[in-house]
């Protein structure tokens, strides 16, 4: 049996046990003394290397919903236990970035992205070196995993604006929906036949919000979608043809307000009466 007699952290003579084949005692001897120097040199304790990854996870989770919205902790929460669930090791001292290639690699072959895989694997870079930075661990093991290239060749789907003439064709295409779907939605065909009595052609139906309205402002504001049909009538300033983005559903935490054509703030000014009337009176989202 090999032993290895040394000076721990705090200026104590130790002596621990390694193993009987000399390789491994040396790998161990190698560990323990480069967990040493980083106590010595203030960069953690050496039991927090022997932490378990699932132990580390929750504490970070709850620093992070202190910083971050409630989707991006979400996903944050998946990333995580999908990536931990794949992984052989469960200390942070056994974190080997071997593991996390083959990760990487089996994600590839189901066909995801780059960016994708980077934003996985990134979700577990980012808590151990938070827990380094706040002393639960000496150094995280993967602090300098580099992430899959990611450029025009690498992605999946290649985003561009949409040209004047797609634009038009889509508000066209949404145009003829909204009729088709007003036309559902009061009955027009059936109360046309009469076939079932004057009860059902005066009853009372709700209209359908417009979606070419919709995506005209979404074209227009260049906001994002939940941005948008978070807004209320409130957030709608008619003379000013503005339209407030609130702080509590940006992804930046910041409200913003944003310009409208007036013909645009006309139109949803018409809606507004339009389902003002019909709901009697209550508040609507545009």
């Amino acid at each position: 049996m090999w032993f290895l007699d040394f000076k721990d952290g705090k200026g104590q003579r130790r002596r621990q046990a390694l193993s009987t084949d000399k390789r491994v005692a040396e790998r161990m001897r190698g560990e323990i003394i480069n967990q040493r120097d980083l106590e010595l040199a203030g960069l953690g304790s050496v039991e927090g290397q022997s932490r378990p990854l699932a132990d580390i996870v929750p504490l970070y989770l709850q620093d992070l919903g202190q910083r971050a919205g409630a989707k991006q902790l979400l996903n944050v929460t998946i990333h995580l236990r999908r990536i931990l669930a794949s992984l052989r090791s469960k200390r942070v001292r056994d974190l080997d970035p071997i593991e996390l290639m083959q990760y990487r690699a089996a994600r590839l072959k189901l066909g995801l992205s780059n960016r994708t895989i980077n934003v996985e694997v990134g979700s577990l870079k980012a808590m151990l070196r938070r827990a380094e930075s706040a002393g639960l661990i000496a150094q995280s093991p993967i602090r300098n995993f580099k992430p899959l290239p990611y450029s025009e060749q690498h992605r999946r789907h290649v985003r561009r604006a949409l040209s004047d003439e797609e634009i038009e064709r889509f508000l066209a295409a949404a145009r003829d929906d909204d009729d088709e779907q007003a036309a559902y939605r009061a009955a027009e065909t059936t109360i046309g036949n009469g076939t079932k009595g004057a009860d059902y052609d005066e009853r009372r139906r709700l209209p359908r919000v417009p979606q070419r309205l919709l995506f005209t402002v979404l074209l227009e504001a260049g906001s994002r979608w939940w941005e948008t049909v978070s807004v209320t009538w409130a957030d709608l300033d008619r003379e000013r043809a503005t339209l407030r983005l609130r702080a509590a559903t940006t992804k930046s935490g910041r409200s913003r307000v944003v310009p409208l054509r007036p013909e645009l703030v006309a139109e949803l000014w018409a809606l507004r009466a339009v389902l003002t009337a019909s709901r009697k009176g209550t508040s609507a989202a545009v």
